[in-house]
């Protein structure tokens, strides 16, 4: 996916507006268990309306989780040049908490990003304030059609593709 190309979807899924709203959901369930949570699941069908091709969010995620990959490495090695370890580091946050932080700043747009990328430490900007997470915005077309097989010895089941969603990866990895 061209990056100009990927800045204009995460412009149109309007992460900063949703966040506010999902974050606001996050805040009356603290009060009240029995509230509604934030409807993923809609916003997947209205984008899956708008754009119902598979290949184009597979590649769309696949994006997002190279831009995320870089942004933790500079990040990290930010905070390695700071002398930043153990506990402290990824901004004090755990594995999850560090990786909903990094997709929230992808979510918020290509200015901040690249304002992050440019200067790592803006990030803590956001370790206090990021929601959980642009990632749950975009539409899984992957997951769904994947099977699960037994294994030989009947343990765990081993998951695989199914012939459609190795025919979405075919197509995302190709961008068509």
């Amino acid at each position: 996916m061209a990056d100009e190309a990927f800045w204009a979807e995460v412009k149109r899924l309007n992460w900063p507006a949703i966040s506010a709203r999902v974050d606001a959901t996050y805040e009356r369930a603290y009060t009240d268990p029995d509230a509604p949570h934030f409807d993923f699941d809609r916003e997947h069908r209205k984008l899956l309306k708008r754009t119902p091709d598979a290949a184009y969010w597979a590649r769309f995620q696949m994006e997002v989780g190279e831009k995320r990959d870089a942004l933790s490495d500079r990040i990290v090695e930010w905070e390695r040049r700071q002398g930043v370890s153990g506990f402290d580091r990824w901004m004090g946050l755990g594995d999850d908490s560090f990786r909903d932080l990094t997709n929230h700043i992808i979510g918020m747009g290509r200015d901040t990003y690249e304002a992050v990328m440019a200067d790592p430490s803006k990030a803590a900007d956001f370790s206090d304030s990021y929601v959980e997470s642009f990632s749950y915005l975009i539409p899984d077309t992957i997951t769904p059609v994947w099977e699960s097989e037994p294994n030989p010895r009947g343990r765990k089941k081993k998951s695989r593709p199914t012939p459609d969603a190795r025919a979405i990866l075919r197509r995302a990895m190709r961008g068509t």
